[in-house]
């Protein structure tokens, strides 16, 4: 694609790439199953994504309706007290369902990460299981959801001070039900907001529910954990949708020699088209500079790169303009690498008091764009040196002593060089 010489800006940009939220807040998280049949195990699903290394706690004795921090507790202990943590090495994205079970060994298994704690060992009769995110799997500081079997009550379990809600971040079933699961016919598509796919989760009308004597869990019949044995409804799966959008692992910029490697990784996808990698001089004006096909939708992270071979002296700074089939856009945060000068020009003294040297390496086809900035980015001085030229005197004299950058700029060359008017 064609690269033009841009407008000169004196601020300078750090580094840096884009964070991935934690879940932190109530329905981030939301159980999708829970069965105290057979072997007892409970089932959520992720709506956001959860960074490697996070840790999200089990508690299922009943919350004591003080508000934390100011003696809300756990009443009893040796209930389920379990402890996931991401130890998948990567960022698991939004939409995943991940199932706790016992392991038949007196400890937890799961399917995705790592669990630690006591085993699952659910009760088919007024039961109530929270999550959250807290110091330990007994000391919350943020309710992420909560489902009961049988209604929430201070004998149950109890949502007074916990911050969350039946119906749109708890899921409240009656009837002491030994099994219960989300039914996926209701939806697994998240295209409004979190909190929308979080309340049609907690919408206890779709969920499907088993009760009875013996192990209702395989029987074949309504509710069945983890998937049906020959008929019923199991698990919901993966979910997805808009309100699930690409998550962005990192975006970074590094200079290779002369050239700038960009790579950024992506935890998910909905929906994404292309991307569109887009280069400016000023982290003002941006120019396209390479269109990378999406993975379109898709749970898995996946992985992008592209090189740029000719990068302007200097700083050089990126941005990802993200674009859907339905040809919205949205736009990363910017990155930058430097690359150095080749000595196209050379400056002397650096520690100046009347002038800077400007000697270029031939003569200058194009007029020059000279700038001085302050180290905070202020332009203080614009100089045009005209073409035809191997020397330069630049007058300094007028500026006041300190550190200083001139950015000097001719057709497509970019050199930035550091001094110190005395």
């Amino acid at each position: 694609m064609k690269r033009t010489a841009p407008l000169l800006s004196c601020f300078l940009f750090l580094f840096h790439f884009i964070a991935i939220a934690q879940p932190t807040s109530p329905g981030d998280v939301m159980f999708v199953g829970f069965n105290a049949d057979g072997r007892d195990g409970f089932a959520f699903v992720t709506l956001v994504a959860i960074p490697n290394a996070t840790q999200i706690h089990f508690n299922d004795n009943e919350w004591n309706e003080l508000a934390i921090g100011s003696g809300g507790a756990f009443n009893g202990s040796g209930e389920s007290e379990m402890t996931w943590e991401n130890t998948t090495g990567g960022t698991i994205a939004a939409g995943r369902q991940i199932i706790i079970s016992d392991g038949g060994a007196g400890s937890p298994t799961t399917d995705i990460g790592t669990v630690s704690g006591n085993n699952v060992n659910l009760a088919s009769s007024n039961e109530v299981i929270y999550s959250f995110i807290g110091t330990s799997n007994t000391t919350p500081t943020s309710f992420l959801s909560a489902i009961a079997n049988n209604g929430f009550s201070l004998a149950n379990g109890s949502l007074v001070n916990t911050g969350l809600t039946a119906g749109s971040t708890a899921i409240s079933i009656s009837g002491n039900e030994d099994v219960m699961v989300y039914d996926a016919a209701n939806g697994t598509s998240c295209n409004t907001t979190v909190a929308d796919c979080a309340a049609m989760i907690a919408t206890s009308a779709f969920w499907v529910t088993d009760d009875g004597t013996g192990d209702q869990s395989q029987n074949g019949l309504n509710a069945e954990f983890p998937n049906p044995a020959g008929g019923g409804t199991g698990l919901p799966g993966d979910f997805t949708g808009d309100a699930l959008p690409i998550e962005l692992v990192f975006f970074e910029a590094k200079r290779k020699n002369d050239f700038v490697q960009i790579a950024w990784q992506t935890a998910s996808e909905i929906n994404n088209d292309f991307f569109t990698l887009q280069h400016s001089t000023d982290a003002l004006n941006f120019e396209d500079l390479a269109i990378i096909p999406g993975a379109g939708t898709t749970v898995e992270p996946k992985n992008y790169s592209f090189t740029d071979t000719t990068p302007f002296r200097g700083f050089n700074y990126y941005r990802l303009e993200q674009t859907d089939f339905d040809g919205t856009s949205t736009f990363s945060p910017i990155v930058s690498a430097f690359v150095l000068s080749k000595e196209d020009v050379r400056v002397n003294p650096t520690l100046a008091t009347e002038s800077l040297e400007l000697q270029f390496k031939e003569f200058q086809e194009f007029n020059s764009k000279a700038v001085i900035c302050t180290t905070y980015g202020q332009k203080i001085k614009t100089t045009i040196i005209p073409a035809g030229i191997t020397e330069y005197s630049l007058e300094i004299n007028d500026l006041p002593s300190g550190n200083y950058f001139l950015k000097l700029q001719s057709g497509k060359t970019l050199d930035i060089i550091r001094f110190i008017k005395m």
